[in-house]
C-alpha cells in the first residue's frame, strides 16, 4: 500500500522519538525513507533580525545551519540503516509549512510520518489536540497524501 515515506526531522525529541514508528512503519510495508530536514532562515532572537547583518555575517549564519542541518541527517541515516531501513536524506532551506508538502508531492512520497510537538493546540470539531503550527500545516495543506501524526507527549 505504501512504498516511499517522508519522515520530516528536526533534531527535536518528537521527531527522535518518532524514528522507532518510522523503522516499524517501513519494515512492515517494505518502504523507502526520505528522511528531511528544513532549515529556516532568518533565524530571529529578541531584537534581533539575521537580515540586519552584514552579507558576510549572513553566510556565515546560513552556512553553520545548514552544516548543523546536514549533521543532523547523518545522525538520522546511521540510525535508519543501522536498523535496516532503506532511506535517503535531503537537506533544504526554507520554512518546514511550505517545504514538507512540496517536496512530499515532488518527490512521490506516498505517507508523511510527523509527530505533534505539543507546542500549540488546534480546535477541530470542538476537540482540542495538540498540534504543533507545522504539523498542522501540512496535514491540512498535502492533497492526496496522508499524513500519520503519532502522539509523542
Amino acid at each position: 500500500m505504501y512504498s516511499h515515506f517522508l519522515y520530516p526531522v528536526d533534531g527535536s525529541n518528537q521527531s527522535t522519538k518518532m524514528l522507532e514508528h518510522v523503522v516499524a512503519q517501513a519494515k512492515a510495508f517494505g518502504a523507502k525513507v526520505s528522511v528531511l530536514n528544513v532549515y529556516h532562515l532568518p533565524l530571529t532572537m529578541p531584537q534581533v533580525h539575521v537580515h540586519t547583518f552584514p552579507p558576510e555575517i549572513q553566510q556565515q549564519i546560513s552556512a553553520g545551519a545548514e552544516n548543523e542541518s546536514k549533521e543532523l541527517l547523518r545522525e538520522v541515516r546511521r540510525e535508519l540503516h543501522s536498523r535496516g531501513v532503506d532511506c535517503k536524506t535531503f537537506s533544504v532551506h526554507g520554512n518546514p509549512k511550505l517545504v514538507i508538502p512540496d517536496f512530499a508531492s515532488e518527490h512521490g512520497c506516498d505517507l508523511i510520518l510527523m509527530s505533534t510537538s505539543g507546542a500549540g493546540t488546534l480546535s477541530l470539531n470542538g476537540s482540542v489536540n495538540h498540534f504543533g503550527s507545522t504539523c498542522s500545516h501540512v496535514v491540512h495543506h498535502t492533497p492526496g497524501i496522508p499524513v500519520m501524526v503519532v502522539d509523542l507527549n
